[in-house]
């Protein structure tokens, strides 16, 4: 489900109106996910995985807040957001251990709501 998730999400990341560096790190972003998914899949640990990931997330939003200051509108709030979101789940992963069950929710409920949004504003 992950590598799907992330492999049909490329051209949405490719066709962001954001500077080709920021698109370069929304690529590596969502191919890099796709393969730790495909490796955890395969038998990598969880929490190997889950670490390397949460690194990926620096990638994540250097794009997000990248396309979101090159559109503007509603991107320029959602998309810091996300980005704030994701950043502070690194660093309360880093010093508790484990972030908490309604800091996932978020990050989730934010990328959704990122990705109608961008999605709403190419069409």
């Amino acid at each position: 489900m992950g590598v799907t998730y992330h492999l049909l999400l490329l051209p949405l990341v490719s066709a962001a109106p954001s500077p080709q560096w920021a698109t370069m790190a929304g690529m590596f972003w969502m191919l890099a996910d796709a393969a730790l998914d495909a490796a955890t899949f395969t038998g990598l640990d969880r929490s190997i995985a889950g670490r390397i990931r949460e690194g990926l997330h620096v990638c994540a939003c250097v794009w997000i807040v990248a396309t979101a200051v090159s559109v503007g509108n509603v991107l320029l709030i959602i998309g810091p957001l996300f980005s704030f979101a994701l950043i502070g789940r690194m660093f309360v992963n880093a010093y508790r251990g484990s972030a908490p069950s309604w800091l996932l929710h978020l990050d989730a409920v934010l990328n959704v709501v990122w990705i109608v949004a961008l999605a709403y504003v190419l069409r």
